[in-house]
Protein backbone atom coordinates (compact mmCIF):
# COMPACT_ATOMS: atom_id res chain seq x y z
CA UNK A 1 0.00 0.00 0.00
CA UNK A 2 1.03 3.49 -0.95
CA UNK A 3 2.56 5.19 2.27
CA UNK A 4 1.65 8.70 2.54
CA UNK A 5 2.62 9.62 5.84
CA UNK A 6 5.38 12.70 5.16
CA UNK A 7 8.55 12.20 7.03
CA UNK A 8 10.54 15.02 8.82
CA UNK A 9 13.12 17.20 6.35
CA UNK A 10 16.14 15.85 6.23
CA UNK A 11 19.19 18.45 5.67
CA UNK A 12 21.43 16.27 3.74
CA UNK A 13 20.67 17.99 0.05
CA UNK A 14 24.36 17.59 -1.07
CA UNK A 15 24.16 14.02 -1.28
CA UNK A 16 21.19 13.52 -3.41
CA UNK A 17 21.22 11.42 -6.26
CA UNK A 18 19.35 12.95 -9.71
CA UNK A 19 17.01 11.14 -12.30
CA UNK A 20 17.60 11.51 -15.51
CA UNK A 21 16.51 13.84 -17.76
CA UNK A 22 15.84 12.66 -21.71
CA UNK A 23 13.66 13.67 -24.50
CA UNK A 24 14.33 10.32 -26.16
CA UNK A 25 11.15 7.67 -26.49
CA UNK A 26 13.28 5.62 -24.77
CA UNK A 27 14.29 5.31 -21.04
CA UNK A 28 17.02 4.02 -19.51
CA UNK A 29 18.16 3.04 -16.26
CA UNK A 30 20.51 0.54 -13.95
CA UNK A 31 19.44 -3.05 -12.66
CA UNK A 32 21.67 -4.83 -10.91
CA UNK A 33 24.40 -3.58 -12.74
CA UNK A 34 22.81 -4.14 -16.28
CA UNK A 35 22.02 -1.76 -18.64
CA UNK A 36 18.29 -1.72 -19.22
CA UNK A 37 16.36 0.34 -22.14
CA UNK A 38 13.04 0.35 -22.29
CA UNK A 39 10.29 1.78 -24.87
CA UNK A 40 7.09 1.46 -23.30
CA UNK A 41 6.86 -1.98 -24.71
CA UNK A 42 10.02 -4.18 -25.05
CA UNK A 43 12.78 -4.44 -22.44
CA UNK A 44 16.21 -4.96 -23.84
CA UNK A 45 18.61 -5.54 -20.63
CA UNK A 46 22.44 -6.09 -21.51
CA UNK A 47 25.46 -5.97 -19.49
CA UNK A 48 28.20 -3.33 -20.91
CA UNK A 49 31.90 -4.20 -21.51
CA UNK A 50 34.70 -2.38 -22.13
CA UNK A 51 36.71 -2.76 -25.51
CA UNK A 52 39.03 -5.28 -23.39
CA UNK A 53 36.15 -8.03 -23.25
CA UNK A 54 35.82 -7.38 -19.49
CA UNK A 55 32.88 -6.56 -17.99
CA UNK A 56 32.21 -3.48 -16.09
CA UNK A 57 28.91 -2.50 -14.14
CA UNK A 58 26.59 0.53 -14.41
CA UNK A 59 26.26 2.36 -11.42
CA UNK A 60 23.70 4.89 -13.07
CA UNK A 61 22.41 6.00 -16.06
CA UNK A 62 22.22 9.87 -16.14
CA UNK A 63 20.51 10.45 -19.90
CA UNK A 64 21.83 10.98 -23.06
CA UNK A 65 24.38 12.95 -24.58
CA UNK A 66 24.64 13.37 -28.18
CA UNK A 67 22.86 10.34 -29.06
CA UNK A 68 24.78 8.11 -26.27
CA UNK A 69 23.81 6.66 -23.12
CA UNK A 70 25.30 8.64 -20.12
CA UNK A 71 26.41 6.51 -17.07
CA UNK A 72 28.69 6.49 -14.12
CA UNK A 73 30.56 3.07 -13.93
CA UNK A 74 31.58 0.70 -10.90
CA UNK A 75 35.59 0.62 -11.68
CA UNK A 76 38.37 -0.89 -8.94
CA UNK A 77 40.58 2.25 -10.37
CA UNK A 78 38.22 4.60 -8.48
CA UNK A 79 38.28 2.79 -5.37
CA UNK A 80 41.83 4.11 -4.08
CA UNK A 81 43.21 4.73 -0.74
CA UNK A 82 42.00 8.97 -1.22
CA UNK A 83 38.82 7.28 -1.00
CA UNK A 84 38.91 5.71 2.05
CA UNK A 85 39.48 9.83 3.16
CA UNK A 86 36.37 10.82 5.22
CA UNK A 87 36.76 14.03 3.25
CA UNK A 88 36.09 12.54 -0.10
CA UNK A 89 33.21 10.81 -1.11
CA UNK A 90 33.38 7.24 -1.76
CA UNK A 91 30.82 7.43 -5.17
CA UNK A 92 32.43 8.45 -6.97
CA UNK A 93 33.06 6.77 -10.56
CA UNK A 94 34.32 6.49 -14.44
CA UNK A 95 32.31 8.48 -16.08
CA UNK A 96 30.89 6.71 -19.68
CA UNK A 97 29.31 7.00 -22.79
CA UNK A 98 27.68 3.80 -24.13
CA UNK A 99 25.46 2.76 -27.39
CA UNK A 100 22.25 0.97 -26.85
CA UNK A 101 23.92 -2.21 -27.26
CA UNK A 102 26.24 -1.68 -23.55
CA UNK A 103 29.45 -1.02 -25.85
CA UNK A 104 31.49 1.51 -24.12
CA UNK A 105 32.22 3.75 -26.33
CA UNK A 106 34.49 5.92 -24.17
CA UNK A 107 35.67 7.20 -20.43
CA UNK A 108 34.47 11.09 -20.19
CA UNK A 109 36.13 11.59 -16.78
CA UNK A 110 36.96 9.57 -13.52
CA UNK A 111 35.73 10.26 -9.91
CA UNK A 112 32.79 11.64 -10.68
CA UNK A 113 29.83 11.91 -8.43
CA UNK A 114 26.76 13.05 -10.66
CA UNK A 115 26.02 13.58 -14.22
CA UNK A 116 23.40 16.10 -16.02
CA UNK A 117 23.02 16.04 -19.67
CA UNK A 118 20.94 19.23 -21.03
CA UNK A 119 17.61 18.42 -22.10
CA UNK A 120 17.90 18.22 -25.64
CA UNK A 121 21.00 16.01 -24.97
CA UNK A 122 23.38 18.75 -26.96
CA UNK A 123 25.40 19.56 -24.04
CA UNK A 124 27.14 17.76 -20.29
CA UNK A 125 28.03 18.83 -17.33
CA UNK A 126 29.46 16.27 -14.50
CA UNK A 127 30.29 17.38 -11.07
CA UNK A 128 33.65 15.93 -9.74
CA UNK A 129 34.35 14.14 -5.74
CA UNK A 130 36.08 17.34 -5.21
CA UNK A 131 32.71 18.83 -6.13
CA UNK A 132 33.67 21.03 -9.03
CA UNK A 133 31.27 21.37 -12.02
CA UNK A 134 32.81 20.91 -16.10
CA UNK A 135 30.97 21.62 -18.84
CA UNK A 136 31.23 19.44 -22.09
CA UNK A 137 30.41 20.42 -25.48
CA UNK A 138 31.82 18.05 -28.12
CA UNK A 139 35.36 17.44 -27.25
CA UNK A 140 35.59 20.48 -24.85
CA UNK A 141 35.71 20.14 -21.03
CA UNK A 142 35.78 23.48 -19.08
CA UNK A 143 36.07 23.24 -15.16
CA UNK A 144 33.72 26.27 -13.70
CA UNK A 145 35.53 28.48 -11.97
CA UNK A 146 33.07 29.53 -9.44
CA UNK A 147 33.56 30.41 -5.63
CA UNK A 148 31.84 27.19 -3.68
CA UNK A 149 31.61 22.95 -3.54
CA UNK A 150 29.11 22.40 -6.34
CA UNK A 151 26.14 20.14 -5.34
CA UNK A 152 23.99 19.55 -8.14
CA UNK A 153 22.78 21.81 -11.20
CA UNK A 154 19.84 22.29 -13.70
CA UNK A 155 19.69 23.23 -17.53
CA UNK A 156 17.40 25.18 -18.82
CA UNK A 157 15.44 23.88 -21.48
CA UNK A 158 17.10 25.66 -24.51
CA UNK A 159 19.92 24.77 -22.48
CA UNK A 160 21.33 28.41 -23.12
CA UNK A 161 21.23 28.71 -19.41
CA UNK A 162 22.59 26.88 -16.16
CA UNK A 163 21.24 27.20 -12.95
CA UNK A 164 23.72 26.03 -10.13
CA UNK A 165 23.26 25.06 -6.48
CA UNK A 166 27.09 26.27 -3.99
CA UNK A 167 28.01 25.20 -0.63
CA UNK A 168 30.73 26.95 1.08
CA UNK A 169 34.21 26.65 -0.10
CA UNK A 170 35.33 25.00 2.52
CA UNK A 171 32.87 22.24 2.47
CA UNK A 172 33.35 18.53 2.79
CA UNK A 173 31.79 15.86 4.30
CA UNK A 174 34.20 15.58 7.03
CA UNK A 175 34.22 19.16 7.70
CA UNK A 176 29.93 18.27 7.97
CA UNK A 177 30.68 16.05 9.95
CA UNK A 178 33.17 17.46 12.55
CA UNK A 179 31.71 20.97 12.83
CA UNK A 180 32.71 22.41 15.82
CA UNK A 181 29.86 24.55 16.79
CA UNK A 182 26.23 24.41 15.57
CA UNK A 183 26.44 27.68 14.00
CA UNK A 184 29.27 26.18 11.91
CA UNK A 185 27.55 23.20 10.96
CA UNK A 186 24.24 25.34 10.02
CA UNK A 187 27.12 27.36 7.90
CA UNK A 188 28.52 24.27 5.96
CA UNK A 189 24.56 23.28 5.10
CA UNK A 190 23.36 26.76 3.88
CA UNK A 191 23.92 26.93 -0.10
CA UNK A 192 23.03 29.72 -3.08
CA UNK A 193 21.82 29.40 -6.11
CA UNK A 194 23.31 31.29 -9.49
CA UNK A 195 22.45 31.42 -12.97
CA UNK A 196 25.30 30.98 -15.48
CA UNK A 197 25.31 31.63 -19.04
CA UNK A 198 25.49 28.01 -20.53
CA UNK A 199 27.18 29.24 -23.87
CA UNK A 200 29.83 31.86 -22.36
CA UNK A 201 29.93 30.44 -18.54
CA UNK A 202 29.45 34.01 -17.74
CA UNK A 203 27.32 34.58 -14.59
CA UNK A 204 24.24 36.37 -14.49
CA UNK A 205 23.30 36.69 -11.01
CA UNK A 206 23.17 35.31 -7.83
CA UNK A 207 19.31 34.24 -7.92
CA UNK A 208 18.87 32.74 -4.74
CA UNK A 209 20.73 33.71 -1.67
CA UNK A 210 19.22 33.84 1.93
CA UNK A 211 19.92 31.72 5.07
CA UNK A 212 18.74 27.70 4.64
CA UNK A 213 19.59 24.95 2.44
CA UNK A 214 18.56 25.54 -1.10
CA UNK A 215 18.82 22.92 -3.40
CA UNK A 216 17.30 20.78 -6.45
CA UNK A 217 16.25 24.02 -9.14
CA UNK A 218 14.55 22.88 -12.48
CA UNK A 219 13.28 25.12 -14.85
CA UNK A 220 9.80 25.88 -15.70
CA UNK A 221 9.01 24.92 -19.46
CA UNK A 222 9.10 27.99 -21.09
CA UNK A 223 12.39 28.70 -19.42
CA UNK A 224 11.14 32.11 -17.72
CA UNK A 225 10.68 30.71 -13.62
CA UNK A 226 13.38 28.86 -11.70
CA UNK A 227 12.19 26.41 -8.68
CA UNK A 228 13.99 24.93 -5.79
CA UNK A 229 13.28 23.30 -2.73
CA UNK A 230 14.11 25.64 0.49
CA UNK A 231 14.76 24.18 3.98
CA UNK A 232 14.90 26.51 6.79
CA UNK A 233 17.67 25.18 9.03
CA UNK A 234 16.35 26.15 12.27
CA UNK A 235 12.67 25.00 11.96
CA UNK A 236 11.18 21.67 11.13
CA UNK A 237 10.29 23.86 7.15
CA UNK A 238 10.19 24.21 3.83
CA UNK A 239 9.18 23.23 0.17
CA UNK A 240 9.06 24.40 -3.24
CA UNK A 241 9.92 27.94 -4.34
CA UNK A 242 8.79 29.59 -7.47
CA UNK A 243 11.12 32.51 -8.79
CA UNK A 244 10.44 34.69 -12.06
CA UNK A 245 13.80 35.28 -13.90
CA UNK A 246 12.50 38.47 -14.90
CA UNK A 247 13.72 39.54 -11.41
CA UNK A 248 17.16 38.37 -10.95
CA UNK A 249 17.66 40.37 -8.13
CA UNK A 250 14.62 38.63 -5.97
CA UNK A 251 16.76 36.41 -3.96
CA UNK A 252 13.36 34.57 -1.98
CA UNK A 253 11.08 33.00 -4.12
CA UNK A 254 7.45 32.60 -3.38
CA UNK A 255 6.39 29.24 -2.04
CA UNK A 256 4.05 27.16 -4.28
CA UNK A 257 4.45 23.59 -2.69
CA UNK A 258 4.70 23.60 1.49
CA UNK A 259 6.54 20.51 2.43
CA UNK A 260 6.17 18.75 6.27
CA UNK A 261 2.84 17.34 8.19
CA UNK A 262 0.04 19.58 7.75
CA UNK A 263 -2.84 18.59 5.76
CA UNK A 264 -2.26 18.48 2.02
CA UNK A 265 1.50 18.25 1.93
CA UNK A 266 3.66 16.83 0.06
CA UNK A 267 7.09 14.93 0.18
CA UNK A 268 10.11 16.33 -0.70
CA UNK A 269 11.42 14.89 -4.39
CA UNK A 270 14.78 13.27 -5.26
CA UNK A 271 17.27 15.39 -6.63
CA UNK A 272 16.15 15.87 -10.47
CA UNK A 273 12.94 13.85 -10.52
CA UNK A 274 10.61 16.87 -10.93
CA UNK A 275 9.07 16.77 -14.41
CA UNK A 276 6.55 18.69 -16.28
CA UNK A 277 3.58 16.96 -17.46
CA UNK A 278 1.33 20.03 -18.96
CA UNK A 279 0.76 22.22 -16.22
CA UNK A 280 1.34 19.26 -13.36
CA UNK A 281 4.51 17.87 -11.85
CA UNK A 282 5.58 14.70 -11.44
CA UNK A 283 8.38 13.99 -8.66
CA UNK A 284 10.00 10.86 -6.88
CA UNK A 285 9.65 10.94 -2.88
CA UNK A 286 11.82 8.46 -1.06
CA UNK A 287 10.95 6.12 1.24
CA UNK A 288 12.56 4.73 4.53
CA UNK A 289 13.49 1.66 2.61
CA UNK A 290 14.92 3.40 0.19
CA UNK A 291 12.14 3.29 -2.62
CA UNK A 292 10.25 5.43 -4.07
CA UNK A 293 6.58 6.76 -4.70
CA UNK A 294 5.70 8.81 -7.48
CA UNK A 295 3.64 11.71 -6.88
CA UNK A 296 1.44 14.85 -9.21
CA UNK A 297 1.08 17.97 -7.87
CA UNK A 298 -0.31 21.26 -10.10
CA UNK A 299 1.43 23.71 -10.80
CA UNK A 300 -0.03 26.01 -8.56
CA UNK A 301 0.66 23.36 -5.47
CA UNK A 302 -2.51 21.82 -5.40
CA UNK A 303 -4.26 18.62 -5.47
CA UNK A 304 -1.06 16.09 -4.24
CA UNK A 305 -1.73 12.89 -4.87
CA UNK A 306 -0.09 9.70 -4.96
CA UNK A 307 0.15 7.54 -8.04
CA UNK A 308 2.45 4.43 -7.51
CA UNK A 309 5.34 3.51 -6.33
CA UNK A 310 8.21 3.21 -8.69
CA UNK A 311 11.82 5.10 -9.15
CA UNK A 312 13.54 7.01 -11.68
CA UNK A 313 10.74 8.69 -13.51
CA UNK A 314 11.83 9.44 -17.07
CA UNK A 315 9.44 11.06 -20.02
CA UNK A 316 8.67 8.51 -22.92
CA UNK A 317 6.75 11.18 -24.69
CA UNK A 318 4.08 14.64 -23.78
CA UNK A 319 1.81 12.03 -21.21
CA UNK A 320 3.48 9.09 -20.72
CA UNK A 321 6.49 8.21 -17.92
CA UNK A 322 8.62 5.52 -17.47
CA UNK A 323 10.00 4.35 -13.96
CA UNK A 324 11.27 1.78 -12.26
CA UNK A 325 9.09 -1.09 -9.94
CA UNK A 326 10.41 -2.03 -6.88
CA UNK A 327 11.18 -5.21 -8.36
CA UNK A 328 13.70 -4.11 -10.96
CA UNK A 329 10.97 -4.36 -13.68
CA UNK A 330 10.64 -1.08 -15.66
CA UNK A 331 6.79 0.24 -16.36
CA UNK A 332 4.75 2.49 -18.18
CA UNK A 333 2.10 5.46 -16.24
CA UNK A 334 0.28 5.74 -19.55
CA UNK A 335 -1.77 9.47 -18.04
CA UNK A 336 -1.54 11.21 -14.78
CA UNK A 337 -5.50 11.31 -12.99
CA UNK A 338 -7.28 14.26 -12.74
CA UNK A 339 -8.55 15.11 -9.43
CA UNK A 340 -12.01 13.26 -8.85
CA UNK A 341 -11.42 11.21 -11.60
CA UNK A 342 -11.33 8.21 -8.65
CA UNK A 343 -8.64 6.45 -11.35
Amino acid sequence: MLSQQLGRLAFVPILCLSAMTCLSQTAYFSVEGRLVSFDGQAIRTVAPRKSTGQAARVARVWGTYQGKIVATLDSELTRTEEAKDASVPDDSHDLALLTSDGSIERIVASKVVRAFPSRAGDALAYVTNERRAVICRGDSLTTLTLEGRVSHLAWSPDSTRLAIVLYPEDWSVNAVNNASTTDEFFRLQTSRIVLLDAISLAPLATVVENDGTNYNPFFSPDGTKLYYIHLDLMNDQGGVRELSLADVGTTTGKLIIPTGQQTGGVPLGRVGTYLWIGEKLILEAGTPEGGGILWTVSQDGTNPKALVEGRFPQLLGPSRLAYLKHDGTPAVLETVPEEGSGK
